[in-house]
Parts: C-alpha cells; structure tokens; sequence
C-alpha cells in the first residue's frame, strides 16, 4: 500500500509552527532556570561567607588554643650571668626536641633591654626565635617599705620565679613554660621537651633525695606559714609523699627539699588556679613579707607548693635522660658532652 506524500508547503508550514513553539517553551524554560539558578547561586554563596566565617572563627579559636598549649623557654638574665655559658647552654636546646613546633625562647632581663650587640650575641646561639622583656624590680608589694640601704635584687627575682611570671604580658600566649639557666644542659635528644611526657601533669623538675636549701634556719618560717595557711583553708597536703619530705628534712636540718632548680617545666594555668596564686600571694606580697625581710626563695616555694597542690600523677619528678648540671663555680663544663658537639651546630 502506497503513502500518500504530503505537499512540501504544508510540511513547511508545519515545520515553521512547531519551531517557534519550540522556542517560547526553551525561552520560558530559560527564564524560569536563570531565575531558579539566581536564587540557587545566591543561597550558596551566603550560606559560603557564613561558613567561611565560620571556619575562620573555628581556626582562630584552633590557632589560639593550640598556641596556648605551645611550650615556650625562658632564660633570666642578671648581673651574675655568664652570657658564654647561657648561650652553651642554649646551643644544647638543639637535643630538645618535643612539642607541636619548635618552641620560642623569652629572655627576660633586669630593669632593662638588653643592647644591641647583647641580642645579635644571643640570636648566634639558636635557630629559634627569640624575645626580650623585662622584669621591672621598682615595684614592691602594697605597705612594704624598702631599706635604702639593703639591695633586693635577689628578693625581687625570688618574687619573679614565684608570681610575677605567670602574669607577666609576654607569657600570656603559652601555658607550657620551660625553664633552664647557664648552668643547664641537654646532651641527649628528648622527643617531648619543653612539653610534659602526659597531658594531665603540671609540673616537671627533678629531685634527687637529700637535695636540700642550704638557707638554713631562715626558712622554717615558710614551713611554719605553709602549716597556718592549709588550717585557716582547710586543707591538707595532695602529695603525700613529698609533703613528708618537707616533714623529715625540716625536722633534721630546719630547712625545706628542693627540686633542681636548673631546670622546670611548669603549667601556667595550674599556678594561675584561685588557691595555689593565693598561697604565692601570701608568700610574696603580704606581711611578713618574707622574700624581702627573711631570705624566703622561690626553691623552697616549689617544693611546697607542689607537696601542696600537686597529686602523684600530676607532679614528674623523674630525671630527664641526657640533663647534665655544669658546675660553674668549681668549673665543671663537662665540655665532652655540654660542649664540643655543639660548637658547629649553628656555623
């Protein structure tokens, strides 16, 4: 059976007819897209700058936190300071090797900056970077009054290591502290410092059994004021086991134990707490004013803050593998070791 053809002006016409139908469905289609897509692409892009901001505010708030939990290293520098010897002892840093990143180190400097050769000099001695404060030994306690004639720069530094510290502007970024000093050394790497080896611990210094203040007599005040100050609060000793320590050792020798005192690692927050910056408090700035008028020092403070405050499992006493004491006064550098394998390091 044959088809019928259908003529070529009709199949034109027809053709011509449903093309521009065609096209008023694309146009509206267009139309209604470009419009569906306008919304669309408004939507993403407000619900993006509120998740950027977002994230910004998220990875500030990750920055700070993880800055505060970023050890920084800090050196006291006064007029008995062997600069050659701090700066050794620096070099030996390179063997410290813990932390999320390389930590800082913070000079602090009596009354005032150090000179400009002095900083260049101590740049030399590592590849971390390094800042300069001061420790202002013009401010004395509210209602002390000083002698003229007596010299408090010991008292005044005591008083530093005990509360000033804590609160001085140029820490306030860290809460992880190193402290070590000329006579500190490193000879070992250590993968942990200037961090703690647990997160839960506040407080890192070795102690050597029979370590002892040679401030004889004078201290037993501190003991006696400790003692006052537990029963007016109602508290007695964390630390068991070295609050007997203070016990034993005032009892045979009228004096306190003392941690290492080249070398510390201490948790800001934990000596920011209420009752432990109370205790320093009474110890430094209110009468009797011991660190000026008694001879009080800030090695006795530890031990029995720590005996104090601190728990078994928040206070390492364990010695750090590798840490050499060098013994300036009878000039025992133990070069060997705190020495030679670091002349080059920084060349």
């Amino acid at each position: 059976m044959r088809h019928r053809r259908t003529p070529r002006s009709k199949i034109s016409t027809l053709a011509i007819g449903l093309l521009a139908l065609i096209s008023v469905i694309l146009l509206n289609l267009n139309s209604d897209t470009s419009r569906s897509l306008k919304a669309s692409t408004s939507t993403i892009s407000n619900a993006d700058i509120a998740l950027t901001d977002a994230e910004i505010n998220g990875k500030t708030e990750i920055s700070r936190r993880a800055q505060a939990q970023s050890p920084v290293i800090v050196v006291l520098i006064h007029d008995r300071t062997n600069i050659t010897d701090l700066c050794m002892s620096i070099k030996t840093l390179a063997n410290v090797q813990g932390g999320p990143s390389k930590a800082p180190i913070i000079s602090f400097h009596l009354e005032d900056y150090p000179t400009h050769n002095e900083e260049s000099y101590l740049r030399s001695c590592t590849d971390r970077s390094i800042y300069f404060a001061v420790v202002d030994l013009d401010e004395y306690p509210p209602g002390f009054t000083p002698n003229p004639n007596i010299d408090y720069t010991d008292a005044q530094v005591n008083r530093f290591w005990t509360t000033g510290i804590w609160e001085h502007n140029i820490i306030q970024p860290y809460d992880i502290i190193m402290k070590i000093d000329q006579d500190s050394c490193f000879s070992l790497p250590n993968p942990t410092l200037p961090d703690f080896a647990k997160k839960f611990q506040n407080f890192h210094s070795q102690y050597f059994p029979g370590s002892v203040e040679f401030n004889t007599a004078r201290l037993s005040g501190m003991y006696r004021l400790a003692q006052t100050h537990m029963l007016e609060n109602n508290m007695i000793p964390r630390h068991s086991f070295l609050w007997q320590r203070v016990t034993n050792t005032m009892a045979a020798l009228d004096t306190l134990p003392s941690f290492q005192d080249s070398f510390e690692v201490v948790r800001r927050e934990f000596m920011l707490r209420p009752e432990v910056r109370a205790w320093h408090h009474k110890l430094t700035d209110e009468e009797p004013w011991g660190y000026f008028t008694k001879g009080w020092n800030v090695d006795g403070e530890r031990f029995l803050t720590m005996a104090m405050f601190g728990t078994p499992s928040s206070i390492d006493t364990t010695p750090v593998p590798g840490f050499v004491y060098k013994d300036l006064m009878r000039d025992v550098r133990h070069h060997k070791i705190c020495t030679y394998p670091f002349e080059q390091s920084l060349e």
